[in-house]
Parts: C-alpha cells; structure tokens; sequence
C-alpha cells in the first residue's frame, strides 16, 4: 500500500508539472488506428466483427460450424480475446464452434467514459445478451482471471433462477481458469486497485497524456511481467505478447 501511495502522488505531481508547463499543449489522449497495431493484431480484428449489444458496441469473433458444439471463451483483465489466438485452431480441429470477445473497455470494443460503471453485473449482461445474440443454445465456458469473476455473476445468477428461460439449458460445462472467483478474496494488482480508488479516472486520464507515456509504459509493463512464471522460458514470445496487449490498452 505504500508503494502505491507513493506511485501515486508520483503521477499527480507529474501531471501539475505536465499542466503548468504545457497549459497550451495539445492534450488529447493517444488514440491509435488499427494501421498502426501489429499485424498479428490487425489479422485477428479482420477475423471478428463488431456488434451492437444493449447499445454498446462489442468486438466478437466466431469459427466453426454453428450446428456443432460451442465453446466461448472469456477473457480476463487487462487484456482481450486476442488472449485465445492460439486456442482456436487446436479446439477447432476438434469439431468445436469457437466463440469469443472483447468486454467492454477491452481490446475493439467500445470503450464509453460516461453511463457504463464497468461492473461485474453489467459486464456479465453484456455477454449474456452477446450469446443471445449470436443464437448459441447451449455451450461450454472456459474463463479467465477477471473473466472468472463476470462467469461467477452469470452462474450465480442461473443458481438463483434468475436467468431467462433461453438460458435454462445452456451451459454444458463450466471451466475456471486462474482468477478471482470471490471478490472479497481477490488480490488486485496495482493497477486494478488504483482504477478501483476515486482517482480511477483521472489516473485512467493521466496514463494516455503523449508527456506521460513513459511513466504508463513502465508502469504497465511491470504490472504485465507479474503475469507470467519466473520460469517461463521463451522471453521473446512473452515480451511479444506484452507488446500485444499494451497496444490493446490504448
């Protein structure tokens, strides 16, 4: 807590000096285009679509024979469906419709500052109506880190009977990942407890300054490197996968 503290006052002090001496500067956050993200990247957008859920715009992508078993796939924080690339073609060949997507405030899907609270409650609506949506009946869920926690919403939900009817045979099977299934009990990362704090905003603000992006990179990467085993052996492939989902952020 008092690294945290300290980072903070960190970056406020940093963004007096940023407005003192830069009150004529352009402000604008760095928005990126889809050109300018890695390939890799640009190739798995082209592969989804984009779609309108409960007025929010949702990135979702879907392979496979429809008539054929679902599996969807859900993605943690703070990263994005980009996460399951490699999984498609294994589950696939295993005669698998494979389904996943972007929640709100990930990776292509919008990203609203105003009317969305980003909670579990309405990102667990929004893909709830997303699978509507797409006509699945019934699947299999595997979660993830964050996305275990808007999973545990869903199924307590269906435990409660407070689900729709069209939902009363869909799920075939339940797999959680590593994630934080109670939230009493999470243990949020730096980022995840300054966002939480209300200063969120400002610092979620503060993080896109173009002056600033340094202090974002670093502390981002930090945050990004704790993902991964000190074992793990194939530097090059996780500092790409990195590289990935910070573009993603942004």
């Amino acid at each position: 807590m008092y690294n945290a503290v300290i980072l903070l006052l960190l970056i406020l002090f940093s963004e007096f000096v940023y407005h003192i001496l830069n009150q004529n500067a352009d402000t604008n956050p760095i928005e990126l285009k889809l050109g300018d993200l890695d390939a890799e990247i640009q190739e798995w957008y082209n592969q989804g679509k984009i779609v309108n859920i409960l007025g929010r715009e949702m990135f979702v992508i879907e392979k496979g024979v429809e008539n054929i078993e679902t599996i969807i796939l859900i993605h943690g924080f703070p990263t994005s469906s980009f996460d399951y690339r490699k999984a498609f073609d294994t589950l696939l060949s295993k005669n698998f419709r494979v389904v996943s997507f972007d929640h709100i405030g990930f990776g292509f899907s919008e990203k609203p500052d105003t009317n969305y609270s980003y909670s579990l409650v309405e990102q667990a609506e929004q893909a709830l109506q997303l699978w509507r949506h797409l006509g699945i009946e019934s699947a299999h869920i595997v979660a993830h880190d964050m996305g275990d926690s808007v999973l545990t919403e869903i199924i307590s939900r269906y435990e409660r009977g407070m689900l729709p009817d069209y939902f009363k045979s869909f799920f075939k099977s339940i797999t959680f990942t590593n994630g934080g299934m109670r939230y009493d009990l999470i243990n949020f990362r730096l980022s995840q407890t300054l966002l939480l704090s209300p200063l969120g905003k400002t610092l979620s603000n503060i993080m896109t300054y173009p002056r600033l992006q340094g202090w974002a990179d670093l502390f981002t990467e930090k945050q990004l490197l704790s993902i991964w085993s000190p074992t793990y052996t194939d530097v090059a492939e996780r500092d790409k996968d990195i590289k990935h989902i910070k573009e993603q952020l942004l």
